[in-house]
Order: structure tokens, then C-alpha cells, then sequence
């Protein structure tokens, strides 16, 4: 691993993440008066996530991984592995906050997004650095 890459890749993932992370917070704050906790946890991640998910797109292929993929391509395959984040955050958070049996803790909620999403992040560098912008290095 390329310490570049990763560094640039770091801060790309840092300023993307604080975007989703504070509307993931005020969305699941208000939802969950109207929805079940798995509704407002998934609702919420799949707003913040496609909010953030285009800024992120770009600044990683041009800032971070510097790739002359085509767009199609490229962000065919970075929507494909947004899918599956938002479904296997949405669901970690929710089986975590059961376990826990915090129930409306929005702190403890929004923490264990951080926590979750901490774990996603370097399977998600190592498949954008190797299948979506095929970064060699």
C-alpha cells in the first residue's frame, strides 16, 4: 500500500464522512418519531450516503487514485459498492443498538456508526484501489 494513496484516500474519506455523519444524525433524529429503528437508521444512511457519495466519487478518481478509467465504468462500480456499504452498515447499526438494548439513545446510535463505518472503510480502499479505479501500485 502506497503511503500517497492512503493519505490522500484518508482525508478524501474524512471530509466525505463528516458530511453523511451530520445528516445521518438529524435525519435518524427526526425519523424515528415516525418509523421503526431499523427504518430510520436505513433511511437515514441512505441519505447521507448518496449526498456525500458523488463528491467522493470524484475527489478519489481524480485526487486520490488519479485514474483515466472512464466515468461509466467507474462510477457504475463505485454505486455498486455504495450499495452494499449502505446495506451492511444499515444492518450492522441495527443489530449493534439491539444488542446493546439502548433502544432511542441517539448518541449511542450515532456512535455506532462511527464504529461500523471505521471497520467499512479499508475494505472499501482496498476494492476502490484495486477494481473500481484499478490502481496498480
Amino acid at each position: 500500500m502506497k503511503k500517497r494513496y492512503f493519505i490522500k484516500y484518508i482525508i478524501s474519506a474524512l471530509s466525505s464522512a463528516l458530511v453523511e455523519f451530520i445528516i445521518f444524525s438529524l435525519v435518524c433524529f427526526f425519523a424515528r418519531k415516525y418509523m421503526t429503528l431499523g427504518s430510520a437508521v436505513l433511511l437515514s444512511t441512505v441519505i447521507g450516503r448518496i449526498v456525500s457519495s458523488l463528491y467522493n466519487y470524484f475527489v478519489n478518481k481524480k485526487g486520490v487514485f488519479s485514474s483515466d478509467e472512464p466515468i461509466r465504468t467507474t462510477l457504475a462500480k463505485y454505486y455498486l459498492l455504495v450499495i452494499c456499504q449502505i446495506l451492511c452498515s444499515s444492518k450492522l447499526i441495527t443489530i449493534i443498538v439491539k444488542l446493546l438494548g439502548v433502544g432511542d439513545n441517539q448518541g449511542i446510535i450515532s456512535g455506532t456508526k462511527l464504529l461500523v463505518d471505521s471497520l467499512l472503510f479499508f475494505a472499501t480502499y482496498y476494492i476502490q484501489k484495486k477494481w473500481i479505479f484499478k490502481t496498480k501500485a
